[in-house]
């Protein structure tokens, strides 16, 4: 039995623009392989929730871009376009709060969360450093998106031992409970 559609619309929850290790991801690019893949008449993209991987990827201990070039950069491709929905991402140990805030007052209606990628940053998703930028969340009643991992071992058990722990996750979670 091949692949029926299901003649819905398709939100992608999970793409990316800008620079990962020798990539480089457009948002012109993403619409055009979504019109080309799902666009044939059954079923749409109806969104697509984006961060930047310049704000994320970090090869030389730092991010290619900081909290606000990166985020600005990816929010001003967005004006134009209903269907991209920007997470600003967030830079603990090498941003501020008062960065993603400022971005979060100049574009209040176009921003829809906040997002972090712990893994990239080499920051456990439970250390002290998220709190002001999950506070800043809970004041501006903003969503708040870990990247998460589990690491297996070889014979496929879960090991949790990564920063971007689930469980370490959900501990900062349970801190901001205005969220539940």
């Amino acid at each position: 039995m091949g692949l029926q559609n299901f003649k819905g619309k398709i939100i992608d929850s999970h793409g990316h623009v800008g620079k990962w290790t020798n990539d480089s991801f457009s948002t012109s690019g993403l619409l055009n392989f979504f019109n080309r893949r799902y666009n044939d008449g059954r079923d749409t993209v109806d969104s697509v929730v984006l961060s930047n991987l310049d704000c994320v990827y970090a090869p030389e201990g730092k991010p290619y871009r900081d909290e606000i070039e990166g985020n600005l950069s990816l929010i001003k491709e967005c004006l134009h376009n209903d269907k991209l929905i920007p997470l600003v991402v967030c830079q603990p140990g090498f941003g501020c709060p008062t960065n993603i805030e400022l971005l979060l007052n100049a574009y209040p209606h176009k921003i829809k969360g906040l997002k972090f990628h712990p893994a990239c940053l080499n920051l456990a998703a439970n250390d002290e450093k998220y709190v002001p930028y999950m506070e800043l969340a809970e004041k501006y009643r903003k969503p708040c998106l870990f990247h998460s991992e589990v690491v297996t071992d070889e014979a496929g058990n879960f090991v949790r031992s990564g920063v971007s722990d689930p469980e370490k996750i959900y501990e900062m979670a349970r801190r901001f409970p205005k969220f539940r």
